[in-house]
């Protein structure tokens, strides 16, 4: 597993207000979120009215994959938003560099079924 991340940070110089602020972030962050696949939020400069710091991540199976989706969507934030670029910062975790821990869930749906007593749909098969 792959994790691309890029941190963008954004100028805001005709902003005088969170509220201005969070309007044209909202725009920028549903137009990511509907035409890219990744997540998004802003992550910094939370109380700061001319500056913004969204956070970007795509999670896949390959490196070039990820990091594509990553550059494609700071591609959009430059092409959709008049806020001037100040910095963007990437990033690749790799499956050497992660450290998961299995947790113990247990995955044996015949045992879930029997704990939660599931019972089978009598008109599954006519569907």
């Amino acid at each position: 597993m792959y994790v691309a991340l890029a941190r963008v940070r954004l100028l805001l110089p005709g902003n005088h207000s969170l509220k201005g602020k969070r309007h044209v972030l909202r725009r920028v962050v549903e137009r990511l979120r509907a035409r890219h696949p990744v997540a998004v939020s802003e992550v910094a400069e939370q109380d700061k009215w001319q500056v913004a710091v969204l956070g970007l991540a795509a999670v896949g199976n390959e490196a070039r994959f990820v990091q594509s989706v990553v550059d494609a969507a700071v591609g959009a934030i430059r092409g959709q938003t008049d806020a001037p670029i100040a910095g963007i910062e990437r990033g690749l975790v790799g499956p050497e560099a992660l450290s998961l821990e299995e947790t113990g869930g247990s995955f044996d749906l015949e045992a879930l079924e029997q704990r939660y007593d599931v019972e089978e749909d009598p008109d599954a098969d006519e569907r």
